[in-house]
């Protein structure tokens, strides 16, 4: 029994380790912009010490906590699917391998283009409402950037995810590390050489999402063969999403103009664009009802969906 409880203690620990590495060489990236972009800032171009943190202010209280919620709602959806492809795995199934691998980046697809175009949009109201004494112009710009990155962290969280599922567990350390060496090169560049300013480290994390996403879909094809399906993990959600977009900014502004509340007007926007983009998702087919069936709720969403005659 005691051997047999030092082995298991040995397999977690040998399998903790490398998630916890990789975690945190993924998440060291924006420990390290902060004291880049201060340094650079006042070196450089002078910038006062008031002057820098209230630009890192509006960027760490205020974008990174917005655009953060829907990438950790979309890994947490994609990431319940890994579990079965682990089983999957290690049965030697590659054909249902690569099935969950489509599920899992489809899902989180279909969650993080809505919420980050959703965001590019009403990223000023939003920031109205939640931050009414923060508010500024230089925020609805920072905004606008909100699709990539969410779209790029999510992509590169379940990609890490999916990796670790296959039993590669010390690529992702790999991927990220070479990720992050490259994000140190351009950071610096985008501040010094463009004068992006605070713009830079925006920039900044979406680079090093992508980054981390390329290197890792070419070592899922490699250890996988997994051929990455576009139209429906793509193409569709990028269209219903534009769509969902006009129709809740439209609306934002229809309703700010009739009852001038701000709040009021964002609310009745989000209500639409989770209205419009649900009736879009159903009608271009981007999940089957199997699809839905696996996912939390799933069999409530169908028959809630069959009752409106959207299935």
């Amino acid at each position: 029994a005691l051997d047999s409880f030092n082995r298991i203690t040995k397999m977690i620990i040998f399998t903790i380790t490398p998630m916890l590495i990789s975690t945190t060489i993924y998440n060291i990236s924006n420990l390290l912009d902060n004291p880049i972009f201060q340094n650079i800032m006042e070196l450089k171009f002078g910038l006062k010490e008031d002057a820098r943190l209230a630009l890192w202010g509006v960027y760490s209280s205020q974008y990174r906590v917005l655009t953060t919620m829907p990438i950790a709602i979309a890994s947490a959806l994609a990431a319940a699917i890994v579990p079965s492809m682990i089983r999957s795995y290690a049965a030697g199934d590659k054909l249902i391998v690569n099935n969950k691998i489509d599920s899992a980046i489809k899902f989180s697809m279909i969650i993080a283009l809505p919420c980050g175009f959703g965001l590019s949009v009403l990223g000023g109201p939003i920031n109205k409402m939640l931050f009414p004494n923060l508010s500024n112009d230089m925020i609805v710009y920072m905004m606008m950037f909100s699709v990539f990155t969410v779209t790029a962290f999510s992509l590169s969280t379940i990609s890490n995810s999916i990796l670790q599922g296959i039993d590669k567990l010390n690529v992702p350390i790999k991927n990220s590390a070479i990720s992050l060496g490259i994000h140190l090169v351009i950071l610096p560049l985008l501040l010094v050489v463009f004068k992006l300013g605070i713009y830079a480290v925006v920039i900044g994390d979406f680079t090093f999402a992508m980054t981390v996403c390329v290197l890792n879909s070419y070592s899922i094809k490699n250890y996988t063969g997994y051929t990455q399906e576009i139209k429906n993990t793509f193409v569709k959600p990028i269209i219903s999403s534009v769509i969902m977009s006009i129709c809740c900014y439209l609306v934002y502004l229809l309703f700010h103009k009739l009852i001038g509340s701000n709040t009021i007007s964002t609310l009745i926007a989000i209500c639409v664009a989770i209205a419009v983009y649900g009736i879009m998702v159903i009608k271009t087919k981007i999940v089957t009802e199997n699809e839905l069936e696996s996912v939390p709720k799933g069999t409530m969403i169908i028959k809630i969906c069959k009752k409106i005659h959207l299935l």
